[in-house]
């Protein structure tokens, strides 16, 4: 089960007069998703893995000096490679299962604010990591079967700058931006509830999505 939702509270205050002069609220931001803790496991078990080698490469450097006075400098690169390879195959299956949710909801978000109907909560680190997880991937695979050593500070400062100006290449590509702006003003109408003649004020409600 996912959500992302807003809670609106109504303040009311202790003094009749203010509360007839004036309506205060504030609202408060939500956003629920039960296959959360397969992901922490994910992120957990990568964190494990890279501590691990850590660990490894640190006794090897003490048994080189200790044994042979050398210096051994270890190479962390092929285990973060394949680590992010495989992260990005069990990411993808992850996301598969939730009916690719964190992207559906990223998506929402970022289009609701960029056409004004509303700003809500979403968790952008999460969506940031994941992008740059899949494109690690792709390219990490790239440079194996093409036999290349690949420079990922560069590629990591491509997709910063890409990742900054988004609302930007969003305006400049427009790839069915129409269908798109329609679909999010018909999410946010689905949420309001038509008020009866008479009753002045809309109820706000959730949809399925």
């Amino acid at each position: 089960m996912q959500g992302n939702y807003d809670h609106y509270n109504w303040i009311l205050p202790d003094n009749p007069v203010v509360f007839i002069k004036q309506s205060a609220f504030y609202v408060a931001l939500c956003t629920m998703d039960y296959y959360t803790w397969v992901r922490s496991l994910l992120g957990m078990s990568v964190a494990f893995n890279i501590a691990v080698n850590m660990v490894v490469a640190l006794v090897i450097v003490i048994n080189s000096w200790l044994c042979h006075h050398e210096v051994w400098v270890p190479d962390f690169y092929p285990s973060i490679q394949r680590r992010i390879q495989l992260r990005s195959l069990m990411l993808i299956i992850v996301t598969y299962s939730n009916n690719w949710w964190h992207v559906f909801e990223y998506a929402l978000q970022k289009g609701n604010a960029r056409t004004g109907w509303n700003e809500g909560f979403v968790l952008d680190e999460m969506i940031r990591s994941d992008c740059l997880t899949f494109l690690l991937s792709i390219a990490l695979t790239l440079a194996d079967l093409y036999i290349q050593r690949l420079g990922l500070d560069i590629l990591m400062f491509i997709y910063k700058m890409c990742w900054s100006c988004q609302d930007d290449l969003v305006s400049i590509i427009g790839w069915d931006i129409e269908i798109t702006d329609a679909y999010l003003a018909a999410s946010y109408i689905s949420c309001i509830i038509t008020p009866e003649v008479g009753n002045s004020m809309s109820l706000w409600i959730y949809h399925e999505i």
